[in-house]
């Protein structure tokens, strides 16, 4: 099965990042009510989020979820969520790791292209 590398970003790479967005808030103490009006999600979304049914594909490092924590701390001050998604995404792709995850879903494919390692 050929993937490309924007349903890759887009069925895989935002659900993980909402995930750990949701994870992080749940963790500070705030109520998956709460946390779907700062993501802009549905409470079921933040709640399949949270109980890891949906996103188990993607699996961050450290640097990643660093930046995520980071980007959590700004949602939770009241930052825009697609904001910060795009953020995290630029970064993503920036290390290399779309184009890493692209070629661990599609065992065909040679080069990405889209990151810039």
């Amino acid at each position: 099965m050929h993937h490309l590398a924007q349903e890759i970003e887009v069925w895989h790479v935002i659900p993980a990042i909402r995930r750990e967005f949701a994870e992080e808030m749940r963790k500070r103490g705030i109520s998956q009510t709460e946390i779907a009006k700062k993501l802009h999600l549905t409470r079921a979304a933040v709640s399949q989020y949270i109980s890891k049914k949906r996103a188990s594909v993607v699996k961050f490092d450290v640097n990643v979820k660093k930046k995520i924590k980071e980007a959590a701390e700004r949602l939770m001050g009241g930052g825009c969520p697609i904001k910060e998604i795009q953020t995290i995404c630029t970064y993503f792709k920036s290390k290399g790791y779309l184009c890493k995850l692209h070629h661990k879903l599609d065992k065909s494919l040679k080069k990405c292209g889209v990151c810039s390692p």
